[in-house]
């Protein structure tokens, strides 16, 4: 019986704490809030002769960067087909682009710092759990082929029942605190001020922006609100995001049972998963049964839906699980993230990382660092957050929200 408990990448490991903020300061950037896309700012300003400063209101990635699965994927939670259909082809390519090339920044990072975080490239299985997914299957193939993915029907057996599997190659997966640890101090040697139990209260003022703490101000010519939502919570951005729960657990299979990699079906809500290799035996993570944050639905009952899975697709293939937790996701309303300027040119803004926070949350750093160096980003349009979503794009992902609540939450909530 897997227990709940912290995720699973804190075993073992033990984060190392930087100092709260003792005095009002002056710096030209700050950043607000210590996970993936704060400390990949940090990281990527270090060194460039300016006065940059992070805070943090509790502890680096104790918040979603924590609790993820720490897959690397250049595939969306949204469809390739409801990509293709929404953006038109040679917009969804840039979208896909912009994944891929935060997987090679996270690379490059790990080879230039020597970073060990378990960093492999590895291929991503999207497989039908079902036979009512085997549509889906072939949607996906005709449109990722179209869109320029090295995916193919998956070339090797799985190991694991299900009707039908594709492969995209050359993804990826990692050890997300030590990654993030290991940049914060690669950061810190470049001459940026880390703070922890440093909470951003209020901004005001322009050229300085005032960024009002609980342990003093902080004066910037730029802001990076890298928080999981703007924690001002401006009125104008309230109705692009929804607040969603996920549940994973964690556990050893028996090694060599399936192929190292990350695996995903077509279910509404998808159930997704990754197999590390291990020495005698593989790890796994599991994790799904996504529902809004705002709906009464017990824990108990999303972890079961999760073993229930696991039962049917590993049937006569050992494994357990040992640790359990959930982590919250933040779904924007037209599929993309939103990154950029809002409300002034020094002030920028990133949420809504969806199920890709590890890529989106690079991303959104460099898009910054870009915007702060005085360089272009071939993003800037695409994830503008000011944009206002067409009736197509809120149809769509409406229709998914609407899968996802029967599918999930109220399935679940009437299984006994």
């Amino acid at each position: 019986m897997a227990k709940i408990g912290a995720p699973i990448w804190y075993d073992g490991f033990s984060p190392v704490s930087f100092p709260r903020l003792e005095r009002d300061a002056a710096v030209d950037i700050c950043i607000i809030g210590g996970g993936i896309a704060g400390v990949t700012a940090a990281y990527l300003l270090s060194g460039k002769g300016l006065r940059v400063a992070l805070i943090e209101k509790d502890a680096l990635a104790s918040g979603a960067t924590g609790a993820t699965t720490a897959i690397l994927s250049s595939v969306l939670d949204t469809d390739m087909s409801d990509l293709l259909s929404l953006y038109g082809e040679e917009r969804a390519r840039v979208i896909i682009a912009s994944h891929t090339e935060a997987i090679s920044q996270i690379e490059h990072a790990i080879e230039k710092e020597s970073l060990e975080c378990d960093f492999v490239r590895c291929p991503a299985f999207l497989y039908a759990s079902d036979s009512s997914q085997r549509e889906s299957l072939e949607s996906e193939l005709i449109a990722g082929q179209k869109l320029g993915y090295d995916i193919s029907r998956a070339e090797k057996p799985l190991g694991m029942r299900h009707f039908g599997a594709l492969e995209v190659k050359s993804l990826g997966k990692f050890h997300p605190l030590k990654y993030l640890y290991g940049l914060a101090r690669a950061a810190k040697r470049g001459g940026v001020q880390i703070y922890e139990k440093t909470e951003a209260t209020a901004l005001d003022g322009e050229g300085p922006i005032h960024v009002r703490t609980n342990r003093g101000t902080i004066s910037a010519r730029y802001v990076f609100v890298a928080t999981y939502e703007p924690f001002t919570k401006p009125f104008s951005l309230y109705f692009k995001k929804a607040f969603y729960v996920s549940y994973m657990l964690a556990g050893s299979i028996r090694k060599g049972a399936l192929p190292e990699g990350t695996y995903e079906d077509f279910a509404n809500p998808y159930t997704y998963f990754r197999i590390d290799a291990g020495k005698d035996a593989d790890r796994i993570i599991l994790g799904g049964a996504d529902h809004r944050a705002d709906l009464p639905i017990k824990p108990a009952k999303n972890y079961k839906a999760l073993e229930d899975h696991a039962r049917r697709i590993f049937a006569g293939i050992d494994y357990s699980f040992k640790t359990k937790w959930r982590g919250p996701i933040l779904e924007p309303i037209d599929a993309l993230a939103y990154i950029g300027q809002f409300g002034n040119r020094y002030t920028y803004v990133a949420f809504g990382f969806s199920g890709n926070g590890m890529t989106y949350g690079t991303l959104s750093a460099k898009m910054f660092a870009d915007h702060a160096l005085g360089n272009g980003s071939p993003y800037t349009g695409i994830y503008d957050p000011s944009r206002i979503p067409g009736f197509k794009d809120l149809f769509v992902k409406g229709r998914d929200y609407v899968g996802e609540l029967f599918g999930g939450a109220v399935k679940n909530a009437l299984t006994h």
